[in-house]
């Protein structure tokens, strides 16, 4: 009979599991369905491409111009669809968290078991051939780039290979290519990505003030990527849309520094177009939604301390910084101990709420500091292509992207904690005007 809660939680956690791959695979789905990917290949690898490159995998793409030239055009993706990867990690812990604190960690461990095989299996089946249209590698002309001297035989100008097609012209030829997804990186990534969700879980469990929080970003959250999308079906319609739901979680840092590197015997096909647009009204955009995390969050947290009488994680902080200063008074001062401690009941501590406050928007700003930097450092994009002629292998572009980290956490600190403490102000005005 023992055995039979240990079942049932076990039971519950890989329904979980499964519940976030299903959550991930549907949006997926429904983005490349909204950018008509099916002209390049079946949906459903698509999809499994796309839901293993948001674990972190790598795709691997490589084409050949039809006809049997002896030509391959060899391209790497590392690209992370934040918009699939925070589905995935919201459904899991919604999942996880539903049947409370008991039997969460083994809930939580036999969620992510579960979520990484079926990241796995994903990941697995996520190859698959590819028709690219007439004209694809058309695309990499530039007049700067043909100038016939960049290659042996002049392989850019198109005059150094049979037919006078060029390495990246094909002669006017449809490209046949196909893709493959790194199993191994997607199997650690989900892994990874599930037991740091499993963790928050228990944190939320354990600390009222950290369920408070989550529970405050709920609606903010959903307003925050529902806004994005309903900007984009206005803007650029459905396609614009599908974009939208791969990388809604870039907004927050559409106002940070990028830094953009190119590389490559092609890299002038970029020339001119190496600099992101970013300052100006995308700055407001990131320091407004970091803001509101903290007046959210804060919200949260205010909002849960007044339906439950659990212990603060602020008030334990508090709690263990005055009895450490406590201790050292009384082991250097004794008598002048004894005095603090007989007035300690006066109305002293009066201004305890604010040094509570202070505490909470210090916790608070770190928390969006912490998220920003993840944000950032999932968000770079590395995109390198090579073309391989009879044994010839050359690179001809290698493309990285990342925003800065460092700016990231600065705006997260700061607006976190600026949003923290005029949610502490807002609450004491009230609290002063109610007496």
């Amino acid at each position: 009979m023992a055995r039979l809660p240990v079942v049932r939680r076990v039971g519950e956690g890989a329904a979980a599991g499964v519940g976030a791959v299903v959550a991930v695979a549907g949006t997926a789905f429904v983005a490349l369905l909204l950018l008509d990917a099916r002209r390049l290949g079946r949906l459903d690898r698509l999809t499994a491409a796309v839901v293993a490159m948001a674990a972190g995998a790598p795709a691997r793409l490589a084409a050949t111009p039809s006809g049997g030239l002896p030509v391959a055009v060899h391209s790497r993706i590392d690209l992370t669809p934040l918009g699939i990867s925070v589905v995935g990690a919201v459904v899991l812990g919604a999942l996880v968290l539903r049947r409370g604190r008991e039997g969460l960690l083994l809930r939580g461990a036999s969620a992510a078991v579960a979520f990484t095989a079926g990241i796995g299996m994903a990941a697995w089946t996520a190859r698959g051939h590819l028709t690219l249209p007439t004209g694809a590698s058309g695309a990499m002309a530039s007049p700067a780039c043909l100038t016939g001297g960049g290659l042996p035989g002049g392989l850019t100008g198109g005059e150094g290979l049979p037919g006078g097609g060029g390495l990246l012209s094909a002669g006017g030829r449809a490209l046949d290519g196909g893709f493959v997804v790194g199993v191994g990186s997607a199997v650690w990534g989900a892994a990874f990505g599930a037991l740091v969700v499993v963790g928050l879980c228990w944190l939320a469990a354990r600390f009222p003030a950290v369920a408070g929080g989550l529970r405050g970003l709920r609606w903010p959250a959903v307003g925050a990527a529902v806004v994005p999308l309903v900007g984009a079906w206005v803007v650029g319609g459905a396609a614009a849309v599908g974009v939208g739901l791969l990388g809604f979680p870039l907004v927050m840092l559409s106002g940070l520094p990028w830094d953009v590197h190119t590389g490559g015997m092609l890299a002038c096909v970029l020339d001119g177009g190496t600099e992101l647009p970013t300052g100006g009204p995308l700055v407001l955009t990131s320091a407004v939604l970091a803001l509101g995390f903290g007046v959210a969050v804060t919200a949260g947290i205010y909002r849960g301390k007044g339906s439950t009488a659990h212990v603060d994680l602020t008030d334990m902080l508090i709690q263990s910084t005055q009895s450490t200063c406590q201790s050292t008074r009384e082991s250097t001062h004794p008598a002048t101990a004894a005095a603090g401690t007989a007035g300690a009941g006066a109305p002293g501590g009066r201004d305890r709420p604010w040094r509570a406050a202070l505490v909470r928007a210090a916790s608070v700003g770190l928390a969006g500091g912490v998220l920003l930097v993840v944000l950032a450092v999932l968000a770079r994009v590395s995109v390198g292509l090579s073309a391989q002629a009879f044994i010839l292998t050359v690179p001809l572009v290698d493309v990285r992207l990342a925003p800065d980290p460092w700016v990231a956490l600065g705006v997260g600190l700061v607006a976190g904690a600026m949003g923290s403490l005029l949610v502490a102000a807002f609450v004491s005005w009230r609290h002063d005007a109610a007496r």
